[in-house]
């Protein structure tokens, strides 16, 4: 869509104007008032949608999103997923298989965190049905041990991932073996611990593409 049909659309929904983003979360947001001009900033890829943006008029005047431009925000996201995992699943290696949560601790506890003591890791509770969040996995201070999400148990999970996982959580009980009083649990330095993870930007970025999935598993 041309700058000049930007214009029109703008003038026919109401806003002084509408400029394009290319945000990952926040794909339409509003500002200014009436008095001062109505900004709209618009995803770039809603360009392909033209009748949804027809019903920025109504979103303007309740904040209320119409069926069609919340269909379109969604196909916008779920486009935007599929890029980031085509990006990077080539390279990360799926588990194809069961998870064996008991190995791949030692593994991980044995290479980066001999010095540490072995504390249990186990299953936590499984909750059914898609979810608005998740936890992936948890240390416990009280009794020191770890517990996995059940969701991170498919075969299409990144195994470098699982890896990044446990070895954060064993991050915590590193912290927890040497404290500090009035340390946040993401304190300096634990993230510095967190970062000596091989490929640990391969990892957060795959947590990030895949998220969405685990929440509709």
């Amino acid at each position: 869509m041309a700058d000049l049909d930007l214009r029109a659309l703008a003038t026919r929904i109401g806003a002084s104007e509408i400029r394009l983003n290319d945000n990952t979360k926040t794909l339409l947001s509003l500002r200014g008032t009436p008095r001062t001009g109505l900004r709209i900033s618009l995803h770039h890829q809603l360009l392909q949608h033209p009748d949804a943006l027809e019903d920025l008029r109504l979103w303007i005047q309740g904040r209320t999103v119409s069926p069609r431009l919340r269909s379109a925000i969604d196909q916008v996201f779920v486009s935007m997923k599929e890029t980031q995992r085509a990006t990077i699943a080539p390279v990360l290696e799926p588990l194809n298989g069961p998870l064996d949560l008991q190995a791949t601790y030692r593994r991980i506890h044995d290479t980066w965190f001999s010095h540490l003591p072995i504390i249990p890791i186990g299953w936590a509770r499984e909750r059914s049905g898609r979810l608005r969040h998740i936890r992936f996995a948890a240390f416990h201070r009280v009794g020191a041990r770890i517990s996995v999400n059940p969701r991170v148990d498919q075969p299409w999970v990144a195994r470098l991932w699982v890896d990044f996982l446990i070895f954060h959580e064993i991050c915590h009980h590193a912290q927890a073996c040497r404290p500090i009083p009035g340390e946040t649990p993401h304190s300096a330095r634990f993230k510095s611990w967190e970062r000596r993870f091989p490929q640990w930007e391969q990892a957060v970025a795959w947590e990030k593409a895949h998220v969405d999935r685990f929440l509709s598993a």
